[in-house]
């Protein structure tokens, strides 16, 4: 990447690999400011902000900076100019939630019937004879099997088969979070835990404790600890990425 960075200094892919790769291991600092230099150099372009979105967004979701509709998860956090509603950055976010996470945003809000409604297209290709999950869609599988299965739909049995096949092949190709949200759906709750464990003993936060499935457990000590490692990672790389966003707020235009 730094060979790459070195011959191609004004291409933004090579930035969203590098932002990406290191928010992975865990050095959100020089992750997310490879994401804002992304965004620096193709903030004039409407597709190119929205593959920089595809990057940044799911971070934001996990360190509790936006939720899954588009809005702020904190009001009271300060808005610097390029998080402002009308700007190409804020549209880029809220544009990609409203593609990556469709129904997700009906479904915790209560309302599985027409979350259902909202997936059932999509749903219908899954279980179409040779479909199979994959290492960028996985995720939406695991979504998707969710709500199916909150509303009993027929093919929720079918879906959980093959993402299970899919996990016994490549469980180093899904993210823990998803792991431990697949599991939970299972009922296997002290394996979610487990995986959960892991990804805030590593340093990391998600947006999916939030999800429905795991009221279950909400109020067990296990959880809560959880919860507060979570809360506490969430804390530590928000505050690097204030302290970026404010450095990069004067080449906002």
């Amino acid at each position: 990447l730094m060979l790459l960075k070195d011959k191609f200094p004004s291409n933004h892919v090579v930035y969203l690999w590098s932002g990406a790769i290191h928010n992975i291991d865990g050095d959100y600092a020089f992750g997310h400011t490879e994401l804002l230099k992304a965004w620096v150099l193709m903030r004039e372009s409407e597709a190119a902000l929205y593959s920089v979105a595809s990057y940044y967004t799911t971070l934001y979701l996990d360190i509790g900076i936006f939720n899954v509709d588009g809005t702020l998860f904190d009001r009271e956090i300060t808005l610097y100019k390029f998080l402002g509603e009308a700007s190409s950055y804020r549209i880029s976010i809220s544009s990609y939630l409203r593609d990556e996470y469709g129904a997700v945003p009906t479904y915790m809000g209560g309302d599985y019937s027409q979350a259902d409604i909202l997936i059932s297209d999509y749903r219908a290709k899954l279980i179409q004879p040779n479909a199979q999950p994959g290492m960028l869609t996985v995720e939406n599988w695991i979504r998707i099997f969710m709500i199916s299965q909150t509303v009993g739909h027929e093919g929720t049995e079918l879906l959980g088969q093959r993402i299970q096949d899919y996990i016994n092949k490549f469980p180093e190709s899904v993210n823990l979070p998803y792991l431990a949200l697949f599991a939970a759906l299972k009922g296997d709750y002290s394996e979610a835990m487990t995986f959960l464990e892991d990804h805030v003993d590593a340093g990391h936060a998600t947006w999916t404790l939030r999800l429905p499935v795991f009221d279950a457990v909400r109020e067990t000590d296990r959880f809560k600890a959880i919860q507060q490692r979570n809360d506490d990672n969430a804390a530590a790389i928000r505050a690097i990425v204030f302290e970026q966003m404010e450095a990069y707020d004067r080449l906002y235009k």
